[in-house]
């Protein structure tokens, strides 16, 4: 295999969370300016459609394979941070963004979900925490 170059983002970000989901979309959220304590983060969702395949065969043109369009605003987490994780479940095209920083000494422990469809992010604060003892 070889690494292509793909279109660049929109912004630089550092210790942003990248998924490629089952549509052969690859979302690029949130992220920050530095990795230090402090870091301005962002509350940006950013999406690139990719096409082809992966071996360069097929989907004409782009990046070997990869025909794209360019990123797209896709829309905004409800709360801005970097180093979070996220994941999809392709059932239900849903994007799950979890914990992360959001800059002075605020770390998250929420999570939130993206629905691509309606560009909106709902979150729940306490989605984290551990149940309760028994």
């Amino acid at each position: 295999g070889r690494w292509r170059r793909l279109p660049s983002m929109p912004q630089r970000r550092c210790f942003g969370a990248v998924h490629c989901d089952a549509r052969r979309r690859l979302w690029v959220v949130g992220g920050g300016d530095t990795l230090l304590r402090g870091a301005t983060c962002s509350s940006g969702i950013h999406v690139l459609a990719l096409q082809g395949t992966a071996g360069g065969g097929g989907g004409g043109g782009g990046a070997g394979g990869h025909a794209v369009a360019g990123w797209q605003a896709a829309g905004a987490m409800r709360r801005p941070r970097c180093g979070l994780a996220l994941a999809s479940d392709a059932r239900r095209d849903t994007l799950f963004l979890v914990g992360g920083y959001s800059g002075g000494t605020e770390y998250q422990d929420t999570v939130e979900t993206f629905d691509p469809a309606r560009a909106e992010a709902r979150c729940s604060d306490s989605a984290l925490a551990p149940p309760p003892p028994s």
